[in-house]
């Protein structure tokens, strides 16, 4: 007897672990979150630089600092800072400027613009350019800035785990469309190999027909002289 499972071996379709990835990407941000993270501080007021970058080093975070753009955006290049503590009103460079080349660069790195007070215009110009958020100088209460930081990275680590889950969820579509792709191409096989015995079995039967009536009429034959 001809049948498809004695001709064909069909793998069985794994289904998508989406919770163990999701453990897996959780697992993976708490790693991450272990090592420090980077704080890249640009502003051309070293009294308020040098405040501002302690304050971060006494809270466990890598600090990064830069007295001028040119140099931030350097230190930006080569480091790949998680955030960016950015002065607007600096003497070298525009720090709009700076902060449209940090948006064409990498837009995933949250920028908290430090602003002078009163300069609402830079404020707004520096929003529709993608920073996070704005503080005026001087910040008497650098809980505002701790927490707006914290904030952002927060942020910055969901984007980072959805982009992660929306990366695997593409790759495991195409994993699962190629494994449906060859059981079709299997399946198409064994019909086309089911089919071709059943007409060799088609073929057989009057052949097998006739030999049963040969046998009927010899069996009569002996029979009648026995």
């Amino acid at each position: 007897e001809i049948t498809l499972n004695s001709k064909l071996a069909v793998k069985k379709v794994q289904p998508i672990v989406i919770c163990s990835h999701l453990h897996k990407i959780k697992t993976q941000n708490m790693s991450q979150s272990k090592t420090k993270e980077k704080i890249l501080i640009i502003d051309d007021e070293l009294l308020v630089l040098e405040m501002h970058a302690d304050f971060f080093q006494s809270l466990g975070y890598e600090v990064l600092m830069a007295s001028d753009e040119f140099t931030g955006l350097d230190i930006f290049k080569k480091e790949s800072p998680d955030i960016v503590l950015l002065a607007l009103n600096m003497q070298k460079l525009d720090g709009l400027e700076i902060l449209a080349e940090f948006s064409r660069q990498n837009t995933e790195v949250p920028v908290i613009v430090i602003s002078e007070m009163g300069k609402h215009e830079d404020v707004i110009k520096a929003i529709r350019l993608g920073a996070w958020d704005y503080l005026e100088k001087p910040i008497s209460d650098l809980s505002f800035l701790k927490h707006s930081v914290q904030s952002a990275l927060a942020h910055a680590r969901l984007i980072r785990e959805r982009k992660n889950y929306q990366t695997f969820l593409e790759q495991e579509v195409k994993r699962r469309n190629k494994e449906l792709l060859n059981i079709n191409a299997k399946l198409i096989s064994a019909q086309k190999q089911l089919k071709e015995e059943l007409t060799r079995a088609q073929k057989l039967e009057p052949i097998g027909i006739l030999a049963g009536g040969i046998a009927h009429d010899f069996n009569n034959i002996l029979s009648s002289v026995i």
